[in-house]
């Protein structure tokens, strides 16, 4: 299974550009928490045909939220590949 993800530096980004570009979705990216490194998309899908809604774990609790992205960012994110096939 592969799991798509952003790294802390493009997560900021992608939340800035998402308040920037005044999208419906965005996530206030000051209230992060400090520690996380890596922030998985555990569900996406295309919103409107012109930039992928993602649903993004947020903290070590599991806390979810939902972003706006640009089709290009989408297609940047980091893809860790899980080697277990259980």
């Amino acid at each position: 299974m592969s799991i798509l993800y952003f790294t802390r530096p493009e997560f900021i980004e992608a939340c800035q550009v998402a308040d920037l570009t005044k999208r419906n979705r965005r996530i206030a990216w000051e209230d992060l928490p400090t520690d996380a490194e890596n922030f998985p998309v555990v569900f996406s899908v295309p919103h409107n045909d012109v930039e992928m809604r993602v649903q993004v774990i947020c903290d070590a609790e599991g806390t979810t939220a939902y972003l706006d992205i640009p089709f290009k960012t989408f297609d940047a994110l980091h893809v860790d590949e899980d080697t277990d096939e259980d």
